[in-house]
C-alpha cells in the first residue's frame, strides 16, 4: 500500500503546482478507490459554454464533458433516477487521461470537505 500511495504521490507531483497539492490530491484519490457506493462518471456536455474561446477556436473540433462523482441507485444502477449526483464539473474541454486523473480527485476534495 504504502509503495502504490508513493508511486500516486510521485505522479500527482508531475501535475501539480506545489508538494502539499500532490499529497492532498494523492489521500482524495486513495479515499475515493475506497468508496464503494461512489462512482465516476464522464458524460458528454451536450450545451457547454464555448464563449470564452476565440471565433476561430470555436469552429474546430471539441470533445466537451462532464465529470461527476455520482452515488448509483442500490436498486437499478447509476441511470436511475434515484442516482445522487454528489459533485461534478462541466463543460471541460479537450481533457485527455491525466487531467481527467486530476479532475476526478479533485471531485473527490471538494467531496470530502462537505
Amino acid at each position: 500500500m504504502a509503495n502504490e500511495l508513493h508511486r500516486r504521490y510521485r505522479w500527482f507531483r508531475r501535475q501539480t503546482h506545489t508538494a502539499r497539492e500532490a499529497l492532498v490530491l494523492t489521500r482524495d484519490e486513495q479515499w475515493l478507490f475506497e468508496q464503494d457506493d461512489v462512482e465516476r462518471v464522464t458524460e458528454s456536455d451536450w450545451d457547454p459554454d464555448l464563449s470564452w474561446m476565440t471565433d476561430d477556436e470555436r469552429r474546430q473540433e471539441h470533445t466537451v464533458e462532464v465529470y461527476a462523482l455520482v452515488r448509483p441507485c442500490a436498486d437499478h444502477g447509476r441511470q436511475c433516477r434515484h442516482t445522487e449526483w454528489l459533485t461534478s464539473v462541466c463543460n471541460v474541454v479537450d481533457a485527455d487521461q491525466n487531467y481527467a486523473r486530476v479532475l476526478f480527485a479533485e471531485l473527490a476534495t471538494e467531496l470530502m470537505a462537505e
